[in-house]
This record gives structure tokens, C-alpha cells and sequence, in this order.
């Protein structure tokens, strides 16, 4: 038994071998922990994990207001003095023959979309008077790409 021995301690140090696997890597890692200090460690990660939650859902939700209607619309360019109607163009009609509207009668788009599809058009530069808003109106209602218009203040 002594030359057993003997041959076994003449033989060179094995280096340990290294595990390539991951799993068993992290497993080796957790288990050298104490019970007390893993249910530590996972109260920690819990507490992490419903902070950041609480963050995520505070920014999702801030200043959303449900049920309200928003556009995402440029703020109003044109304000001020003038005469104003609310139009709503035919569903069919293209962005060139609405452009076309626009600029045969010297139109500009004051303000929309809002709900359901409504602009406010500015119609003058200065307030005009009721006959003529009328008339401007109702030819601007003759047009094939009007749905609907309608003189508003």
C-alpha cells in the first residue's frame, strides 16, 4: 500500500478543470451563501423590483386624463380679430384639393382638427358683417370638398 502512496504523491498537481457551464456556475456561487443572507438578498431584489414598477407606472400614466379628447395638432398660428367659420371636408377629398380650397378663396386653417374632423377656418382678416359672412358661407358650402360648415364667433 506504501508504493500506492508513494506513486501518487510523485505524480505532478492536477490543475482544477474549469466548468463551462453557467448554470452550474451560478449555482455553486448561490450556494455558498447562508440561508439568512439569501432570504436577505431576495427581500432586496423584491423591494427593487416594486420600486421600479411604481416608477414605470408613474411615468406611464402621469398627466393622462382619460376619456378626453386630444389632437396632435401644432398650438393655434392664427389669432385674433377676423370672421371664423367651422368646416369639416368630405372624407374622399385629398390634401391638394383641399390646399386648392384653401388658396382659391384665400383661406387659412386657424385652429384642428377637433373631434370628428372639424378645423375652425379664418374667412377674414377683419370682422365682417353678417350678410357677408352668410354669403361667403354659403358659397364656400357649394365646394365639392365641404361636408359640413357652419359660422362660429
Amino acid at each position: 500500500m506504501a508504493a500506492l502512496f508513494a506513486k501518487i504523491d510523485a505524480e505532478p498537481a492536477r490543475r482544477p478543470t474549469v466548468s463551462l457551464n453557467l448554470s452550474a456556475r451560478i449555482g455553486e456561487f448561490f450556494a455558498s451563501f447562508s440561508p439568512r443572507t439569501l432570504a436577505w438578498s431576495a427581500t432586496a431584489a423584491a423591494l427593487a423590483i416594486m420600486l421600479q414598477a411604481g416608477i414605470i407606472a408613474g411615468v406611464m400614466l402621469k398627466d393622462r386624463n382619460p376619456g378626453s379628447y386630444e389632437t396632435a395638432s401644432a398650438p393655434t398660428t392664427v389669432t385674433g380679430e377676423g370672421s371664423y367659420a367651422l368646416i369639416r371636408f368630405q372624407p374622399e377629398a385629398n390634401v391638394t384639393a383641399v390646399t386648392n380650397f384653401l388658396e382659391t378663396n384665400k383661406l387659412s386653417i386657424a385652429s384642428g382638427p377637433s373631434a370628428g374632423g372639424v378645423y375652425r377656418l379664418r374667412i377674414a382678416a377683419t370682422k365682417l358683417a353678417k350678410p357677408d359672412l352668410d354669403r361667403a358661407v354659403k358659397q364656400l358650402q357649394q365646394d365639392a370638398v365641404v361636408s359640413f360648415i357652419a359660422i362660429t364667433e
